[in-house]
């Protein structure tokens, strides 16, 4: 059997993913090919990924299953959303996206409120707590939150998000396990970088 550059392609990024390669210099990279029809690119990679890499990575005790797999499929898709409509980190992307989609499988039907937020909607946001606004959770104070963050050129880069689901306990508990700051109690919306705390 004959294997086209395209399914090569899209089976070494199912096996980075798996080795924590980074989901977005790998998709930059696939970018620069056509992407395969839907329909044809999950059969050869699960084959692979199923019966060679998970025997493999079994006999140093690390377990993939079909859930995994499902999961780490999804992620790709999230992490150039998350950017570029959110205004996320590059880096803490790839952890958002991986949440967001296990927040999903698990049924807790997330949905993103808040990413990037200039210092004025930080501001405004702020104010409005202030007066006593409901349905505000208590907001870091202006030119101190991480949703303000901004890379060297100053272009969006917010290590944190807001999510509404329909069980924020649940969900701070799936972020724990991913080493992902949650605010819950208090600001169960918040989700950020462990390392912004």
């Amino acid at each position: 059997m004959s294997i086209n550059i395209e399914k090569g392609i899209d089976v070494a990024l199912d096996v980075a993913s798996f080795f924590n390669f980074p989901l977005f210099i790998a998709k930059a990279a696939a970018d620069f090919f056509t992407p395969l029809p839907a329909r044809s690119q999950s059969h050869l990679s699960e084959n692979i990924i199923m019966g060679i890499a998970k025997p493999v990575l079994g006999a140093f005790g690390i377990k993939i299953d079909k859930t995994d797999y499902s999961i780490f499929k999804y992620v790709g898709a999230w992490v150039d959303y998350l950017i570029k409509s959110w205004g996320m980190e590059n880096a803490f992307s790839e952890k958002a996206a991986e949440f967001i989609v296990r927040l999903s499988a698990a049924g807790l039907n997330p949905h993103i409120t808040s990413g990037y937020r200039s210092t004025e909607k930080q501001t405004d946001l702020y104010n409005r707590w202030l007066r006593g606004e409901r349905g505000i959770y208590t907001p870091a104070k202006p030119g101190t939150s991480p949703h303000e963050r901004t890379n060297w050129i100053g272009q969006p880069s917010a290590r944190c998000m807001d999510i509404t689901c329909n069980d924020y306990f649940k969900a701070a508990t799936i972020a724990a396990q991913m080493g992902i700051n949650y605010g819950y109690p208090a600001d169960p919306v918040h989700f950020g970088d462990l390392k912004l705390t």
